[in-house]
């Protein structure tokens, strides 16, 4: 699960994730757009949070950027210029594990319940 919060920054259609791997667009800007809506790993419609939910293998490395209301398949400049790297950790159970935590930098795995892991911020 990966979590950004928009800061002060305005979004006027969607924030995007795009990465080196399939799952993360392949490169391609603006392909995978992120959610505030409260569904689908999203914890609150509204609140600035944008989410987005994907496997990943434990071990695999995470190159990854934020984009913000971009047209699909084309750079139109970085609203988060430096790219993010994550390492998707080994874990006993199937926890969701969040990328990055605020507070560590690192994803961090562990049940649902609880505290939500802070995001990270644009």
């Amino acid at each position: 699960m990966f979590r950004v919060f928009k800061g002060s920054q305005s979004v006027s259609k969607t924030l995007s994730i795009v990465g080196t791997i399939p799952e993360l667009g392949a490169l391609i800007p603006n392909a995978i757009a992120m959610r505030d809506d409260g569904r689908n790993g999203d914890q609150k419609r509204g609140d600035g949070v944008w989410s987005y939910a994907a496997p990943f293998a434990a071990g695999t490395s995470l190159f990854y950027v934020y984009t913000n209301s971009g047209t699909p398949g084309v750079w139109e400049g970085l609203d988060v210029p430096h790219i993010r790297r994550a390492r998707v950790p080994t874990i006993k159970d199937s926890q969701p594990c969040i990328c990055p935590s605020r507070r560590s930098g690192r994803c961090t795995c562990k049940p649902t319940t609880g505290t939500p892991t802070l995001p990270a911020t644009i």
